[in-house]
């Protein structure tokens, strides 16, 4: 059987252009079964090279940005029901890295009872919408024992086909635990000043020294 030769070599043509051919060569067997003949085609497939680079540096940056962001970043094809992750959306649900990707049921039975159904409603409506994001903010079940509620922010990309269908979905969700914790105590701090202030015996009053304004004042 005569073997069949593929091979990409990149060229330089006769002004010093760079370009990539795609060379396939048959060998032709004389009788005695040597060859004294080879028969060639070429093919440029520059172009081919250059987008198949472009989206190997994609992909190279993607992952890149997948393992070095704080976020836990996560892609789902409703189309195959694939799903993707980086590490730190594995960690968020107390697994490694090799373990497999949580699914839609997993993500929904780590929503906190009170605010599941409040979840769940608007990101429907947002699916049966036109619209391209969701955001939402809540209470999210951390670990494989969920004993720990931590305050999630999703950040959600839908992609829909031409006729509006959703296809594909893309999001990070970003623990903000700490943040909500200090606003909690900044409004906690705000209603205690404000019960001091209100029922000092004391006349009381705040003044601005820029504006020369008295800004507040109580009973």
């Amino acid at each position: 059987k005569t073997p069949i030769i593929n091979r990409e070599e990149l060229i330089k043509t006769h002004d010093g252009e760079l370009r990539w051919l795609l060379t396939t060569k048959v060998p032709i067997l004389n009788d005695q079964q040597d060859v004294n003949m080879v028969v060639g085609i070429s093919r440029d497939i520059t172009e081919r090279k250059k987008a198949e680079k472009i989206l190997e540096r994609s992909i190279e940056r993607f992952e890149m940005i997948g393992k070095t962001t704080n976020d836990a970043v996560w892609e789902w094809d409703l189309e195959t029901n694939i799903h993707w992750a980086n590490e730190m959306h594995q960690t968020l649900y107390g697994l490694r890295t090799g373990d497999p990707n949580p699914e839609f049921d997993q993500w929904k039975a780590r929503l906190h009872p009170e605010d599941s159904s409040r979840i769940l409603k608007s990101l429907e409506e947002t699916l049966q919408s036109k619209n391209n994001a969701w955001i939402a903010e809540y209470r999210f079940y951390r670990g494989k024992e969920k004993k720990e509620c931590i305050n999630i922010y999703d950040r959600t990309y839908i992609v829909r086909d031409n006729s509006g269908n959703p296809i594909r979905m893309m999001g990070s969700m970003v623990d903000i635990t700490a943040r909500k914790t200090a606003e909690e105590n900044l409004k906690s701090n705000e209603e205690k000043y404000r019960l001091l202030f209100s029922s000092s015996p004391l006349p009381m009053w705040v003044y601005n020294i820029e504006t020369f304004r008295i800004l507040d004042v109580n009973e």
